[in-house]
């Protein structure tokens, strides 16, 4: 049954209109019904009180945008929200999935000077018991992370939990008792004919339906790793192919030049040669491609010194560039060799434990 309109707070308005942005949902007034429980009426009033403060405006197509001013309170009270469930999670101890209502009522009476306190304790930078940042909200996840629902991940993929929706409690409880958390690593490996994912969880299977991963934003892992310096798909190997080996990630990439491997970087933290590369040639893009790509290009490199763009491009023929920036990245690959080339011998200390 909607709620008295007494009892959802300008704050409130505005920060339901963030979240539905966040979560890349058209913020119109039915919607925002919706979401408060409150009735059409009301969200009618309360959105003309504001579009006169100067807190909103309402688009011709009804979709109701944030000004400065607006978003500004939004993202302040949505800050206080999270500061609040970590508080009650991480130092009283309240349970994770009863965070987010009790954080609704205590959001409100955290003043400045707490704020500031609970941000200094906890890090501009943590994020709250649910997975999402202090700052920025989901949206930045999906910029910084590149961050998708776990409806999206295709089968075969391993993907790291970032981010679960919040304000569901039997939701939360759901996830709990399958050990579906913040930090968790999982692979997709089947999906039904009605969109429903297998996915192994801490040696047991979980079978989530799609309502379920619509509501998990997750990281996708990088297939592609180097196994004693060969490209290999760590998707389709069994550990013990693995075991013994030397194993580089993409994001060991850079940290293992630091030690002077002679692998394309000086050796003193800089990016590995490749990785210049499409930093330099615009090969990033949107960034879904690029590990693997990366790492292809590493093994293709160290085998050839000069391969020509043929061979550049059957070595990287395993990985799909969805932007088609296919000649960026082929450009990048030729800097990152003749980069390679001309740097001098790297010197090994006897100590590293690796030969040149």
């Amino acid at each position: 049954m909607p709620r008295e309109t007494t009892s959802v707070s300008r704050e409130d308005y505005l920060k339901a209109i963030w979240e539905l942005e966040q979560d890349d949902q058209a913020p119109i007034s039915a919607r925002l019904a919706e979401e408060l429980e409150v009735t059409p009426p009301a969200v009618t009033a309360a959105l003309k009180r504001m579009t006169r403060d100067g807190l909103l405006r309402i688009e011709r197509d009804g979709y109701i945008r944030l000004t400065r001013q607006g978003r500004s309170e939004a993202e302040r009270l949505a800050l206080r929200h999270q500061l609040a469930e970590k508080l009650l999670t991480d130092v009283i101890g309240l349970d994770w999935t009863l965070a987010h209502a009790a954080a609704e009522r205590l959001e409100h009476g955290l003043s400045p000077e707490v704020e500031a306190l609970l941000i200094r304790r906890f890090g501009a930078d943590s994020a709250c018991p649910h997975g999402v940042p202090l700052r920025g909200g989901l949206a930045r996840l999906k910029r910084t992370q590149h961050a998708v629902v776990l409806a999206d991940v295709p089968v075969g993929r391993a993907v790291e939990i970032l981010a679960v929706y919040e304000k569901d409690p039997k939701f939360l409880e759901f996830l709990d008792a399958r050990k579906l958390r913040p930090g968790v690593r999982i692979r997709v490996v089947h999906r039904e004919y009605d969109e429903t994912p297998t996915a192994p969880v801490a040696g047991h299977k979980a079978y989530l339906g799609k309502p379920a991963t619509s509501r998990i934003w997750g990281r996708i892992l990088a297939c592609t790793v180097l196994l004693d310096g060969k490209a290999v798909k760590s998707c389709t190997l069994l550990a013990v192919q693995a075991s013994g080996g030397e194993v580089t990630t993409i994001e060991g990439l850079a940290s293992n030049s630091q030690k002077g491997s002679g692998n394309g970087a000086a050796g003193n933290g800089a990016l590995h040669a490749v990785q210049e590369g499409f930093w330099e040639k615009h090969g990033l893009q949107c960034g879904y491609c690029t590990p693997g790509m990366i790492l292809a290009a590493v093994d293709l490199l160290q085998r050839k010194k000069n391969p020509n763009e043929s061979e550049i491009r059957s070595a990287l023929s395993g990985n799909l560039c969805r932007c088609t920036g296919y000649q960026h990245i082929i450009e990048a690959v030729q800097y990152a060799a003749k980069k390679m080339n001309a740097r001098k011998p790297l010197k090994m200390s006897a100590s590293s434990g690796r030969t040149p």
